[in-house]
């Protein structure tokens, strides 16, 4: 299973690079398809359209928080969505950490919901790339949070760069920035003392659209998939590969024959890959609560629905860190 991983890898790079890149400028196209649905392969709002849905609200974090989530299901945005912020901070209000640190700021919604429910004494520091949405969510957070919006420390920075300046160590720490530096970045926060002992590392997607990378580092094993709503190449746990999924996929093997076509036997090739990877992983099948180790991390996987797609499943990884 690990020697296709460089492939997978290299599958979910491209396919990360749509979700990922720039926020899409051309206003009469949005205007001729709004609304989209929220099972959107990307976005199409950019900044300022969130900040249209954020005008109309109260100026709290409640409120603040509903509109940025009608914004995101009336056209899809990067925000976390609700399942998975709920989650998180039921985990911020259990461990009541000091200082925290979000990689990946994009618009505030999550550093809204880390703000307001980390102890009043926390700082949280937030780090955003892009300058637009750097912007955009410092306007945001301020309607939110009013003064508490003074514990949140926010740098527009590169993640990687970024990291070489701050000043830990950090008791929780949420990654949700291009997935394919999650393991680099968070084995440099390692590496450089930056974590707490028992620090709590949350990191997105890491199943859609997949970071292989991270899973391997923490030593969570997965397979290849591909989603069943919008057929995006992502990831499966392999604590996940039951029976009904080794079904489905002699199912599209059986398919892939019955079609034929120029580019059958690349499909066969890929389809047979695929269904002897998801038996062997079926044959050592990990329990569904595995805690798994590696580099120092406990790591256990939260199943949740991908942001504002509820047919589409994710996962977050929650790590513990021991010095």
């Amino acid at each position: 299973m690990r020697g296709s991983r460089g492939a997978i890898a290299r599958l979910l790079v491209a396919m990360t690079i749509t979700r990922a890149h720039r926020l899409v400028r051309r206003r009469t196209a949005i205007a001729a398809l709004a609304p989209i649905p929220a099972n959107a392969m990307w976005q199409l709002w950019l900044p300022s359209d969130m900040e249209r849905f954020v005008a109309e609200a109260d100026a709290n974090a409640d409120s603040v928080l509903a509109a940025m989530d009608k914004c995101a299901e009336t056209s899809w945005m990067m925000n976390m969505g609700s399942a998975k912020g709920v989650l998180i901070e039921k985990v911020i209000q259990q461990r009541r950490p000091k200082r925290l640190l979000e990689i990946g700021t994009f618009l505030g919604y999550m550093s809204i919901r880390l703000a307001r429910s980390m102890p009043v004494d926390a700082i949280l520091t937030t780090v955003e790339i892009d300058e637009d949405n750097y912007a955009a969510s410092r306007r945001i957070r301020a309607k939110a949070l009013g003064k508490r919006d003074d514990s949140v420390v926010a740098l527009k920075a590169n993640a990687s760069e970024a990291l070489k300046s701050l000043k830990g160590p950090f008791d929780f720490v949420l990654m949700d920035h291009w997935k394919p530096d999650y393991a680099r970045d968070l084995e440099a926060l390692r590496r450089k003392g930056l974590l707490a002992d028992k620090c709590m590392v949350v990191a997105d997607n890491v199943l859609f659209p997949g970071a292989p990378e991270l899973l391997d580092y923490l030593n969570v094993p997965y397979v290849p998939a591909t989603d069943a709503v919008s057929g995006q190449a992502c990831l499966q746990a392999a604590a996940d590969i039951d029976q009904k999924f080794l079904k489905r996929a002699e199912n599209d093997l059986k398919a892939i024959r019955r079609r034929g076509g120029d580019d059958v036997e690349a499909d066969l090739a890929d389809a047979s890959a695929r269904l002897e990877a998801y038996k062997r992983a079926a044959a050592s099948r990990p329990a569904r609560d595995a805690v798994y180790s590696g580099n120092g991390f406990a790591t256990t996987l939260a199943r949740t629905p991908f942001e504002y797609r509820p047919d589409t499943p994710d996962a977050m990884t929650f790590s513990e860190y021991s010095r």
